[in-house]
């Protein structure tokens, strides 16, 4: 696909399934047994085995269902961006981790993005879809400059979806503009899994 000039002399962004640990000269190492965690860091390394830890994607009549693992679902790319100034991430993770327990890989971009580096990011990811997650009420904008960014970096085959707090009218709007789908609160992350599923089908992106 082409990569217009977003492309050009810029990192990788970190991804779900990367992470480089920082490098420590043997002046700073501890014998294993005399090493206390801090009080912080015991906390920071439970919410990241949390984090970690497989979730339920829906509970139905105190039945637990997890999602089911699909080995051909590992060729298919999906970017899950937060983009503007929301920095209320938790719904973006959870829909990240169930679509990686699902099978899917996936590149979370982090707070804060700008619809360019998102663009930049999946162009480069060969990513088939950008999944966006907008509380901040710019939807309209952010949805629309991630589009045309598409469009002017010959991407227009990288579908797009999203969710948060939409109003119904402005749902019918992003259809319109070329968005494939939006999620709105209460939706099941299976019903996000199984719509990934179709639009892949649909459109025979790997």
């Amino acid at each position: 696909m082409g990569a217009g000039n977003l492309t050009a002399g810029v990192n990788r962004s970190p991804t779900m399934r990367r992470a480089v640990a920082p490098r420590i000269g043997l002046a700073h190492l501890k014998r294993v047994d005399s090493f206390q965690p801090t009080a912080k860091a015991s906390a920071l390394l439970a919410k990241l085995v949390a984090f970690c830890r497989p979730q339920p994607t829906s509970t139905r009549n105190n039945q637990v269902t997890m999602p089911i693992p699909n080995a051909e679902r590992s060729d298919t790319r999906i970017v899950v961006a937060k983009p503007g100034l929301d920095g209320h991430d938790r719904g973006a993770k959870v829909i990240a981790r169930s679509l990686r327990d699902a099978g899917f890989e996936v590149i979370y971009t982090g707070l804060h993005q700008t619809p360019e580096q998102i663009v930049r990011t999946a162009i480069q990811e060969d990513a088939a879809i950008i999944g966006l997650s907008i509380l901040s009420g710019a939807h309209l904008t952010l949805f629309a400059e991630v589009l045309r960014l598409l469009k002017e970096n010959d991407a227009t085959e990288i579908g797009v979806f999203g969710g948060g707090i939409i109003p119904t009218p402005d749902i019918e709007t992003l259809y319109e503009m070329g968005v494939a789908k939006i999620f709105t609160p209460g939706a099941s992350t299976r019903d996000v899994v199984a719509w990934v599923d179709d639009f892949v089908a649909r459109t025979n992106r790997p």
